[in-house]
């Protein structure tokens, strides 16, 4: 990965936003890997962004089911895999990730390290984590994240506290 943004995220809102914001950059047949422990927000990017593509359906987590697809109005679409439950990276042939693997469905995979060896590379790799845990030096926050977003493209507008695009 060439370019590597830290962000400090303070709330789920803010969190939606960088999402929203990421979708500008992140583009068709792009693999996006979501890293970090339960609850630090990973889902919560991943339906922002899905929504800010225009899916205007519910999103659903796909932690039981492991895959989601979403159609897009541009004639493209989403696969959000959540590996947390997967048991061992050969059950990705039973899901059918090749076929996503297109260079026009963008991709987006919460616990890739549960499959390391069995993924394609990914564009973008995001891990968040809580604040504190990343050594953050300001008062106890539970909704304080730090994002590090490493790509092999710039981000254009990294910072989910400035207005929308």
């Amino acid at each position: 990965m060439n370019y590597i943004t830290q962000v400090q995220v303070n709330s789920e809102e803010e969190m939606r936003a960088l999402g929203r914001q990421l979708v500008g950059d992140v583009a068709s047949g792009d693999v996006v890997y979501l890293g970090g422990e339960l609850g630090v927000g990973k889902t919560t990017l991943a339906r922002a962004m899905i929504t800010a593509w225009g899916y205007l359906g519910r999103i659903k987590s796909p932690s039981y089911g492991l895959i989601e697809v979403y159609p897009m109005p541009d004639g493209g679409q989403v696969a959000h895999l959540d590996l947390y439950r997967l048991e061992g990276g050969e059950a990705l042939y039973d899901l059918g990730l090749e076929s996503y693997l297109n260079g026009r469905t963008i991709v987006i995979i919460e616990w890739p390290e549960r499959a390391t060896g069995y993924l394609p590379d990914p564009n973008w790799q995001i891990h968040i984590s809580d604040g504190h845990a990343s050594g953050c030096q300001t008062a106890p926050d539970p909704d304080l994240r730090q994002v590090v977003i490493q790509s092999k493209r710039p981000l254009t507008k990294p910072d989910p506290q400035q207005p929308n695009r």
